[in-house]
């Protein structure tokens, strides 16, 4: 069985931080390519609307997935404080009452409610008609078939909070691997396989997880791990533990539910645009994929900077953990400002990467529209064909111009997302969830949408009025969840199950 490790809570501030940032943070990096993986591949082989149906599908289930994710949040809280107390038995006990709270939420509650409202959730959002044919059988197999991307989620969580955040890595690294494969064998129909298209991506998603859920239960049922299942196993629910477990996840739920919403809503305000497809392809690839490199690092830090100070106040060296959630804060703010760079000076280049075309590409695609044209009008070439091919190749330059737009504005959102993401981490480590999620009521609601409602009522709804409405809502966010932390009121509250409250 292994030990819990004192280099979280003692020693030098910076080791302590880099120790839980650096894995994580690749972790998060790690799940996130096989996403860019699929966007690319489908892209390349299926088209720019197939990857819009990837795009807002995978919005609309992050919302029930971050909610189901509440749980998660509440037992990486207790986790952190139970491991800076050293208490063996607490955190396994934490550890065993959510895993099976997870279980029957997913299989009784989100399966089966999501299988049914996938098409209403899809018109919800405006998605065009080419676009919900992808969209619609996507997303409901995210909803049914998901649970050991549930499952591996929560075990990393746990993993991480008790300070071995090196497990999880590894888990990343065989889950995107298998996710890859069986994508890239199904997606382009690689020898016997059969050509799936988005199917492909999305059976990827839901097997890839499999090998490392069963390696992760074995290691914790045989306690080689420092977490694992209590002496005494029970298949009721233990309320004296999902209560207050449910009382710090469900605000962290809503917030992030509350995030997930905006950008549904989001969605809606894009699909209202005249080049709506475009639009909403340029947001999917920009916002979901190429920025991931600077959002999946940021929610690796924020959980690295609340199991910092989780533990550290649980050991009683509350100030230590409040100088690592600084420090967390920094190291965030220069990786997206390394990024924001090649945001700003190369976009159509990454663009470039999704089967868009490239500036020369496009050069030469505006040059053959006059004589595709002509061969159609002439007779050469079937007039509905030549037609056809010129409002694609216009649709491809549209969505690369409405991409670098937006890229331009990611350059700077990122730094005030990702230090954002460390004060949030620092605020739900110490057991404040609530001011995270009114931070993201005031940011992602008020002014996000706030912003695009005011303008779309004035007639004056544009794409950059939406991506400089981005832009605001990241900075006021920052800006409410650093005032919150520094006031430190979450000093008095207090993190306990049973009979420890």
């Amino acid at each position: 069985m292994s030990t819990f490790d004192d280099d979280i809570i003692s020693g030098s501030i910076l080791k302590s931080v880099w120790k839980v940032a650096w894995p994580v943070v690749i972790t998060q990096l790690v799940a996130g390519v096989h996403g860019l993986v699929d966007h690319i591949l489908v892209g390349n082989h299926v088209g720019f609307a197939a990857q819009a149906g990837i795009g807002v599908s995978w919005q609309l289930f992050l919302v029930v997935l971050v909610f189901l994710s509440s749980l998660f949040h509440g037992m990486n809280i207790h986790i952190a404080r139970y491991t800076g107390k050293r208490d063996s038995e607490a955190v396994n006990l934490v550890f065993f009452e959510t895993f099976k709270a997870s279980l029957y939420a997913f299989m009784l509650i989100v399966a089966p409610i999501g299988y049914i409202l996938a098409p209403y959730l899809l018109d919800l959002i405006n998605a065009e008609a080419k676009v919900q044919v992808y969209a619609l059988p996507y997303l409901r197999m995210m909803f049914t078939m998901t649970l050991p991307l549930f499952i591996i989620f929560l075990l990393n969580g746990a993993f991480q909070s008790v300070g071995n955040p090196k497990i999880p890595l590894y888990f990343g690294i065989l889950t995107t691997l298998v996710k890859i494969l069986v994508s890239y064998l199904l997606i382009t129909g690689v020898g016997p396989f059969p050509e799936m298209g988005v199917m492909g991506a999305a059976i990827g998603t839901c097997i890839g997880p499999l090998p490392s859920v069963f390696i992760a239960i074995y290691l914790v049922h045989k306690r080689k791990m420092i977490i694992g299942f209590p002496d005494k196993l029970s298949f009721v629910p233990d309320m004296s533990v999902i209560k207050p477990v449910l009382s710090l996840g469900i605000p962290a739920g809503i917030q992030a539910v509350l995030l997930n919403i905006g950008g549904v809503i989001l969605l809606y305000y894009i699909g209202s645009l005249q080049f709506s497809a475009e639009a909403q392809a340029a947001y999917t690839i920009c916002y979901s994929q190429l920025f991931n490199c600077v959002t999946w690092a940021g929610f690796g830090l924020r959980a690295a900077c609340a199991t910092v100070i989780g533990q550290n106040i649980g050991a009683d060296k509350t100030e230590r953990g409040i100088h690592g959630v600084n420090i967390g804060a920094i190291m965030g703010g220069a990786w997206a400002a390394f990024f924001g760079i090649f945001y700003w000076t190369m976009p159509v280049t990454l663009l470039s990467i999704f089967g868009l075309p490239t500036l020369g590409e496009q050069e030469n695609l505006v040059a053959m529209m006059p004589v595709i044209e002509g061969l159609g009008q002439s007779g050469f070439m079937p007039n509905m064909y030549a037609t056809t091919l010129i409002e694609h190749w216009q649709n491809e330059i549209k969505v690369v111009e409405l991409g670098a737009s937006i890229l331009h504005f990611l350059s700077f959102s990122g730094i005030f997302v990702v230090v954002g993401l460390a004060y949030t981490g620092g605020l739900q480590g110490a057991g404040d969830t609530k001011a995270p999620m009114f931070a993201a009521f005031v940011s992602q609601i008020l002014v996000l949408l706030g912003i695009c409602f005011v303008y779309q009522r004035m007639d004056a709804l544009t794409t950059t009025v939406i991506w400089s409405a981005i832009l605001i809502s990241h900075l006021a966010r920052l800006v409410f969840v650093y005032y919150i932390f520094k006031r430190e009121n979450w000093r008095n509250i207090k993190v306990a199950i049973g009979e420890d409250k």
